[in-house]
C-alpha cells in the first residue's frame, strides 16, 4: 500500500515547533495542503520556498486570493542557492530517496546544517517510487541518510514516521 500524502503532511506538521514564530525553509516547495496544515499547527510560521520557476508560477496561481503573507518564493535550484547562515528554525525537503548521489547529498546537508539556527531541525520526507525496490530500500536509504546527516554536523537523527514506501526523518542540529 502506498502512503497517504495527507497523512505525511500531518506527520510533518506535528514535528514543527508550535510556540512562537518560526522560519521554515522549504526545499522543493510544498503544496497548498501542506502550507494550510502548517499554519493550523503554528499560525506564526513564515515559509520561504525554493523551487524551479515553472512549479512556482503554478503555485502562485493556485494561491491567488489565499493566505500568502507568510510565504516567500524563490526561483531556482536549491543545490546552488545560497541558503544563508543560521537563518531558519526548520528546513524541510521531500525527495525520492534513491535520486541523489552521496556527494551531492552530503553537500546539501552541510548547507542545510549551516542555514539552521542553533536549535534548528531538518525534516526530510523520503519516498521510494519504484515499487520493485521498496523491500529493504527504506531501511538502506534511512541508514545512508543517518550517516550523511551525522557526517554533515547534525547531532541526532531519528526516524520520525514510516509507512510502506515513505519515511520522515528528523535531524537535530
Amino acid at each position: 500500500m502506498k502512503y497517504a500524502l495527507e497523512e505525511i503532511h500531518v506527520q510533518i506538521a506535528r514535528l514543527l515547533p508550535v510556540n512562537g514564530p518560526i522560519k521554515l525553509l522549504d526545499l522543493g516547495c510544498c503544496t497548498e495542503l501542506e502550507y494550510g496544515m502548517f499554519i493550523r499547527y503554528n499560525p506564526q510560521i513564515e515559509v520561504t520556498g525554493i523551487e524551479e520557476e515553472e512549479k512556482l508560477k503554478k503555485l502562485l496561481k493556485e494561491k491567488t486570493g489565499k493566505r500568502v503573507e507568510h510565504l516567500r518564493l524563490i526561483y531556482g535550484d536549491y543545490f546552488s542557492a545560497d541558503l544563508g547562515v543560521r537563518h531558519y528554525d526548520v528546513v524541510l525537503s521531500a525527495m525520492e530517496l534513491e535520486e541523489r548521489s552521496r556527494k551531492n547529498t552530503l553537500t546539501l546537508y552541510k548547507k542545510i546544517h549551516k542555514a539552521l539556527d542553533a536549535e534548528g531541525i531538518y525534516i526530510e520526507q523520503g519516498v521510494i517510487q519504484d515499487r520493485n525496490k521498496i523491500v529493504g530500500s527504506i531501511s538502506n536509504a534511512f541508514s545512508k541518510q543517518i550517516s550523511l546527516l551525522l557526517e554533515s554536523g547534525f547531532r541526532r537523527v531519528e526516524k520520525a514516521w514510516y509507512r510502506d514506501n515513505a519515511i520522515i526523518i528528523k535531524a537535530i542540529k
